[in-house]
């Protein structure tokens, strides 16, 4: 056989070469990388052994049964496919997302067990197979003009990605077998100068196919290619600017670190977060994009939700890597806002793009990339909330939820919150272990939380708790032992960067406040049509309320302020809701001086 030898393997050092070389040799190369864990890393939970209530779980639910169940697929996803391959299409440059479809579809079956979801994805899998022909392409271009109309590619790599899940969670072989007939195809098809639009995601997608087969030439071929080697620099502006590109791209390389522990491949990914946190690339909503480019003016317009989804992702890997928690803390703000701003309140539309200010639109089509890549994320929330350690279970996001999980000494573990989050920073974490045992339970402690107490079965416990960590709780648990959160969730002005300087954004826990200007109006306070900025009084907040208009629980937070009229000047008292609220259209806000509540720095940017 002849050995695996690229510029990816002269990166590898000492032990870890020869154990990769005897691994690919054998055909066993998972011996030497994945299930070797160091105390830092955490291990994802099996999602079918997680049921998700509270905000998230509600969300999740929207999706399956409002958004996915009801797509025609038949009309909008299929038919292209089943259509005479000798004829141009209509719109050539189309593009369906029917690879990312199904793998939502998989991961909705496997964490909902719901037979309705099942059968949809075994009849969305069962007629792409069947679309497929002989030369292995599944698509819905004539032979002229495949692999050279924007997208066909990128079409193709997730079809390969979608059945290598339906294989990775159902072990069904013939998903499988599609997906390595498709990627020969692909492989052998790949035009020398291919459309940006097409390369991407095909490193997930051959990582994964790889993962699944252990056959090195499909790591060969992203060498060969050049898609391993990409220069990790985050550049803004310009062709190479692609967040959901670059991001992609490092998940990728991630998954080759877990196998060859070479740092090398971390560098891409350690450059995103140092742009994101501490070169102002990520905006007050905890996305990261302008349009679908980095930036780091901060003006917020354009917001794709596919960078914010391909953004959790990348960190849900990170955390699981290092262990550090301000990714959770980054993948909370993203999730509480940017992702949930994205879909409609019944959960039937999403937004191609979600501006931070100024007025949001519900994109129109079912099909392409977002709305596609918005299902596939939330059908992965589920695993994002708990993790194993190398002794015990951290919770990272805080949600109404239980799971059952073996922890990696083997003790059998069912665990639980009981909690409104975030309407409020109350959360109490039942443990039901098989047995009295002695493992460490860790907390994330967000960022912005500055006062918090923790007690166990009713007793506070007395140690120092620093937010911006994971608190270890170590001890002898038993079933039935409790864990009470209380996090306090104080109104927090954050300061304005960039384009934003000298105005500030109002935030209480993981959440953003927005002004929808119809509350405005339908107070008669001004007309909605007045000109001028928004100034804002800080020391006039309220605690907030309830209101039921745009989510259950969900809360509006008065302040007062003033706005600029026709040559006079307005009080007014502003109500400002949940970013997640579809009628919000401002964020930043001029501070009226002087006021008691300074300004703060955004807790997230790590300078």
């Amino acid at each position: 056989m002849i050995l695996f030898k690229t510029k990816l393997e002269h990166h590898i050092s000492g032990q870890i070469k020869v154990c990769l070389h005897v691994a690919l040799l054998c055909g066993l190369v998972h011996f030497c990388g994945a299930a070797q864990s160091s105390p830092g890393e955490f291990s994802s939970v099996d999602m079918s052994k997680v049921k998700v209530g509270g905000e998230i779980g509600r969300r999740i639910d929207l999706t399956i049964y409002n958004n996915l169940l009801v797509l025609d697929v038949e009309r909008d996803f299929l038919s292209p496919f089943r259509e005479p391959h000798d004829k141009p299409r209509e719109h050539p440059d189309n593009y369906f997302g029917l690879g990312k479809l199904i793998d939502a579809s998989v991961k909705f079956a496997y964490y909902s067990g719901d037979e309705k979801v099942f059968a949809f994805k075994n009849h969305l899998i069962s007629e792409v197979i069947q679309c497929q022909l002989e030369d292995g392409y599944i698509g819905a271009f004539r032979p002229e003009d495949r692999l050279k109309m924007a997208w066909d590619g990128h079409e193709l790599v997730y079809l390969i990605y979608g059945l290598t899940s339906d294989y990775h969670y159902f072990h069904h072989q013939k998903s499988l077998d599609a997906a390595v007939k498709l990627a020969r195809y692909l492989m052998e098809h790949r035009p020398v100068e291919a459309y940006h639009g097409t390369e991407i995601g095909q490193e997930e997608a051959f990582v994964a196919l790889y993962e699944a087969t252990n056959n090195q030439e499909y790591l060969t071929y992203l060498e060969k290619n050049g898609f391993l080697t990409l220069d990790p620099t985050v550049r803004e502006g310009g062709p190479d600017s692609h967040s959901y590109t670059q991001m992609s791209r490092s998940l990728a390389q991630i998954e080759l670190y877990t196998l060859t522990q070479d740092p090398s491949l971390l560098n891409m990914a350690h450059n995103i977060v140092k742009f994101l946190t501490g070169q102002d690339g990520m905006l007050i909503n905890g996305s990261c994009s302008l349009g679908e480019c980095w930036h780091s003016n901060q003006a917020g317009y354009g917001v794709e939700t596919c960078a914010t989804a391909c953004e959790i992702k990348l960190f849900n890997k990170l955390i699981q890597l290092e262990g550090n928690s301000l990714y959770g803390d980054i993948m909370e703000r993203a999730i509480y806002n940017a992702l949930f701003a994205a879909q409609s309140p019944d959960g039937r539309h999403v937004r191609y793009y979600t501006s931070v200010e100024g007025r949001r639109a519900y994109y129109y089509r079912d099909t392409y990339c977002c709305p596609c890549n918005f299902r596939r994320i939330m059908a992965e929330l589920p695993g994002m909330i708990y993790y194993k350690t190398d002794k015990g279970v951290a919770i990272n996001l805080y949600t109404a939820s239980q799971a059952g999980m073996a922890l990696n000494n083997g003790l059998k573990l069912k665990i639980s919150q009981e909690t409104d989050y975030p309407s409020s920073g109350n959360v109490l974490v039942r443990l039901e272990p098989a047995r009295a045992a002695e493992f460490p339970v860790l907390l994330r402690i967000p960022r912005w939380c500055h006062e918090v107490k923790i007690a166990v079965n009713g007793a506070y416990i007395d140690d120092a708790i620093m937010p911006g960590t994971f608190f270890e709780l170590a001890r002898k648990w038993k079933r039935g032992d409790e864990i009470r959160l209380e996090m306090a969730m104080d109104w927090r002005f954050v300061k304005g960067r960039k384009v934003n300087e000298g105005l500030v954004a109002v935030m209480r826990g993981p959440s953003l406040f927005c002004l929808a200007q119809h509350r405005i109006r339908q107070s008669h306070q001004c007309d909605y049509n007045d000109a001028g900025p928004m100034f804002i009084k800080p020391d006039t907040i309220k605690e907030p309320y309830a209101d039921n208009s745009y989510r259950p629980g969900g809360l509006v937070g008065e302040v007062g302020g003033m706005r600029q009229g026709e040559g006079d000047f307005r009080d007014i008292t502003m109500p400002l809701t949940e970013y997640m609220d579809p009628a919000g259209e401002m964020v930043f806000f001029k501070p009226i001086e002087p006021a008691t509540i300074a300004p703060v720095d955004d807790e997230l940017m790590v300078k």
